[in-house]
């Protein structure tokens, strides 16, 4: 294939990466936005004990729900993008219709042992008997889990992103936000709570179902029969079945241990702290939210040098968005708490640290999950369950150190180092497993860094010396000013490329922008 075909076909990749990506990064947006809401009224609405109680149950949940969907959901994103680009519709629905009739049955056995020891964890672990009705309360959301989280990874693979904003945004959060709403107005408490949060998943579950089908049938045609695909599934699975039981502990285990060795009001303290830092994961999942049905796509046709290139293009856009946001979060802890939950979580500054120190691990981990991509396309799937394993034990290891000593400050530090140690390994393997090895690092990372830094200490100075950060109105002035600066110096010292520049235009034209102006100027310092 001559140069100008392998371009077009990099270009229609990219053209595909960019519509989706925004769609997705609007949608991720809307979704926190009003997820932030729905915690900012849980809040308010609800006692710092039973906000923490809230959080400690849905931790199990969460538990639950990783148990109950076995990994599938990273199964059908990779192979119903694969047999699509193959043209194969009985293996299409083959995988989908084989992932529900694995997947369901599991999730009824996990809800029946939830309900059965929730008594148990509420009065033996946690030594808190109102927790037990929560829990129980909760586990009914297990059973939509498989309806919501397999018809996402099914759309994923298709690639068909308005449908995860669709599910997402506009069912769960919203339905769970009025549900939430309508609970604490008529007083109903951290049950009536649980309640509404279960109501969102059954509902997001019955819609993302309905919705799926109809996409299923619209690209798979008029051709009847499918291909069992249990087999294939679960080889890919299995490890992904460990891992993402293990990650998701991972996720939870501060929650838990903090609630075994300190009070359910530090859970609630660390539950203020973690949606601030985990703004750090919209952009990366945003942009990379196609790169695997769009490199497995690529890989099936055999196209291996548009794949390093793509993944390298994103990776580094991803970095240059990601990185000031970072440095908001991780520099003006104590101004992001104060002005989305209220000051009076601000307890001996020990939260502030917290999410200064969280913010560092998340942005490392988000800046590693493009290595996932390479490790699925590749089927190397052990890897990951080894990586979450060890990352595991080194949390838990760390938690129990230095939890009952620091409280929130000591979780803080055990995520923020396990997830430094899960990132060192997912980017090695990536790059050794990779052919050609591929791996995120750039030049261009560098001066990302160096625009960052050099505008942030130029606002922080700024800041202090004229009228500070007092109000609300005043730290978004700043925050804004800081966004122009850095993308100056960054645009400046040539930090875009001429590929940054070709997605970047993609997403304009795909809004329906007219920036022309801004990338004739910009055309200028690019490589």
């Amino acid at each position: 294939m001559g140069k100008s075909a392998a371009d077009g076909y990099k270009n229609k990749a990219l053209k595909t990466m960019a519509a989706g990506s925004m769609i997705v990064f609007v949608g991720m947006m809307a979704d926190r936005v009003l997820g932030y809401i729905t915690r900012i009224i849980l809040a308010r609405g609800l006692t710092p004990s039973e906000y923490g109680m809230f959080f400690l149950a849905l931790s199990f949940l969460s538990i639950g729900i990783s148990i109950s969907v076995i990994g599938l959901p990273g199964a059908l994103e990779r192979y119903v993008a694969y047999y699509h680009g193959r043209g194969d519709s009985k293996r299409v629905r083959g995988t989908v219709n084989s992932a529900f009739r694995l997947s369901v049955p599991i999730a009824i056995a996990v809800f029946a042992a939830l309900f059965g020891l929730s008594d148990i964890l509420s009065n033996d672990v946690f030594g808190n008997p109102g927790l037990s009705p929560l829990i129980r309360v909760l586990s009914f959301a297990v059973l939509a889990a498989p309806f919501i989280r397999l018809s996402l990874g099914t759309t994923t693979g298709f690639r068909k992103a308005k449908y995860e904003v669709m599910i997402r945004a506009l069912f769960k959060s919203v339905l769970t936000l009025i549900a939430v709403v309508v609970a604490l107005y008529f007083g109903f408490g951290v049950i009536g709570t649980g309640l509404a949060y279960m109501l969102g998943f059954v509902f997001t579950g019955i819609l993302a179902f309905y919705f799926m089908s109809r996409l299923l049938s619209r690209m798979t045609g008029s051709e009847r029969g499918s291909i069992p695909m249990k087999g294939k599934l679960l080889s890919f699975s299995v490890p992904l079945v460990f891992a993402g039981f293990v990650w998701n502990v991972v996720s939870q285990v501060d929650t838990i241990i903090l609630g075994i060795f300190k009070s359910e009001i530090d859970v609630g303290l660390y539950h203020v702290v973690l949606p601030n830092v985990q703004l750090l994961l919209i952009v990366p999942v945003a942009i990379y939210y196609l790169l695997l049905p769009t490199i497995s796509d690529l890989f099936a046709k055999n196209k291996r040098k548009d794949i390093n290139s793509i993944y390298k293009t994103v990776a580094r856009l991803g970095f240059y968005f990601n990185f000031p946001l970072f440095l908001v979060v991780f520099v003006f802890p104590n101004e992001v708490i104060t002005f989305i939950f209220g000051s009076n979580y601000l307890v001996g500054g020990a939260v502030g640290y917290a999410q200064s120190i969280l913010a560092v691990g998340f942005f490392i981990y988000s800046f590693s999950r493009i290595s996932n991509a390479v490790i699925s396309l590749y089927e190397r799937t052990g890897l990951w369950l080894l990586n979450t394993i060890l990352t595991l034990g080194s949390n838990v290891l760390l938690d129990i150190i230095l939890v009952p000593v620091y409280g929130v400050i000591g979780a803080a530090v055990a995520t923020t180092m396990s997830f430094i140690f899960f990132s060192i390994l997912n980017i090695a393997e990536g790059f050794y497993i990779s052919k050609p090895r591929m791996h995120p690092f750039d030049w261009g990372i560098l001066k990302s860094v160096f625009s960052g830094t050099v505008s942030i200490i130029i606002i922080y100075v700024l800041s202090v010396s004229f009228f500070g950060m007092g109000n609300i109105i005043h730290f978004f002035i700043w925050v804004f000013a800081f966004f122009l600066v850095y993308a100056f110096v960054l645009v400046v010292s040539g930090g875009l490329r001429k590929e940054d520049m070709r997605l970047l235009k993609l997403i304009e034209r795909k809004l329906g922008l007219n920036a022309g102006w801004l990338f004739r100027i910009v055309d200028r310092f690019s490589k």
